[in-house]
Parts: C-alpha cells; sequence; structure tokens
C-alpha cells in the first residue's frame, strides 16, 4: 500500500487496528462507508482510510502537515 509511507510506526499501527486487510474496493462516484464531506474536521486517520478506499495517495508525502493533506484530498475531488 503506498500510503504506508506517508505515515510513521505509530500511525501504521493505528491504522492497522483499525482497518484491517481486505477492504472494499471502490466504485466509480462512490464514497467510503461513514464519508464525511466536512473535511476540516478530518485527521491524518481519515485521510489515511480515505487512500486505502480510493487506492491513491492525493499526492501526500510524509513531510506534508495535516492542513496540507486535507488541501491535497479536496484537489483530488474537484479534478472529477
Amino acid at each position: 500500500m503506498p500510503f504506508i509511507a506517508i505515515m510513521d510506526q505509530n500511525g501504521r499501527q493505528a491504522f492497522n487496528a483499525q482497518c484491517p486487510p481486505g477492504g472494499v474496493a471502490s466504485l466509480i462516484g462512490s464514497t467510503p462507508p461513514n464519508f464525511s464531506p466536512d473535511t476540516e474536521g478530518y485527521h491524518h486517520l481519515d485521510i489515511c482510510k480515505l487512500m486505502v478506499f480510493y487506492n491513491d495517495t492525493f499526492g501526500i508525502v510524509l513531510q506534508d502537515n495535516l492542513i496540507t493533506r486535507i488541501q491535497k484530498f479536496r484537489r483530488y475531488l474537484s479534478d472529477f
């Protein structure tokens, strides 16, 4: 999973605890379960879950802070 590169060890452990392997594949135009359009309230883990669902890193790199990650996710959504 390419998104794992943007997480430190604690982030990977938290993610693996909440999102075991074998998730649901996304269909065109679909959103993940419990999707919130209020991106202002997102945390790093929320964005990582979206990376798995959409199988995309949204251009996010390890050094990006939360605000930048949210902006890159929004840009990803607006490209469609």
